[in-house]
């Protein structure tokens, strides 16, 4: 009987030394996986900056060609209108 509960305890032992290895791989992983998300929080803000910086330099960019395109629409339909104008003229 007293060699059941010396196996007993050495199996709960066993067993609780493989639970602390666990939690000491766990902690590792996740120290690491910490270390790593905070060396790329800088660069992924650059990032963002950088992407937000294009879209803004795109969205101008396309205000002035609308802007363009419509002062050409203007001038296009001005000159229509002169070479209607000397069209009945002659």
């Amino acid at each position: 009987m007293i060699r059941s509960v010396v196996d007993h305890e050495r199996t709960v032992q066993a067993r609780f030394m493989q639970t602390i290895d666990r939690i000491e791989k766990i902690e590792f992983a996740t120290n690491e996986l910490a270390y790593r998300i905070e060396r790329a929080m800088p660069h992924q803000a650059e990032m963002t900056n950088i992407f937000f910086t294009k879209i803004d330099q795109m969205s101008e960019s396309h205000s002035e060609i609308t802007k363009r395109a419509a002062n050409l629409h203007s001038d296009i339909k001005l000159t229509k209108d002169i070479v209607k104008e000397r069209k009945y003229q002659m």
